[in-house]
């Protein structure tokens, strides 16, 4: 059986994380987003107005932990889904 990786690329507001939602219900598939990941960890913390250098730093964080969490669970007929802003 052939594996399949969806990586969805967009602008913001795009509407990646619904497609990408319903795609992994539709295969199905397990989808992963940056957008999750960085509210969940970091927005309680993040500094008012908003430091480019602070969130670039912890989007690289995000985007290393959840690639290695991907690879870790794909396997064929299951595929990931992975947006990213």
């Amino acid at each position: 059986m052939t594996a399949t990786l969806h990586v969805i690329f967009g602008p913001s507001g795009a509407g990646k994380s619904t497609y990408a939602k319903t795609l992994a219900r539709s295969e199905p598939a397990v989808h992963f987003s940056i957008d999750d990941w960085m509210a969940r960890l970091f927005a309680p913390d993040m500094p008012e107005p908003v430091e480019f250098e602070w969130m670039m730093e912890r989007v690289e964080r995000c985007e290393a932990r959840s690639g290695r969490r991907w690879r870790r669970s794909w396997r064929p007929g299951f595929p990931p889904c992975w947006t990213s802003a």
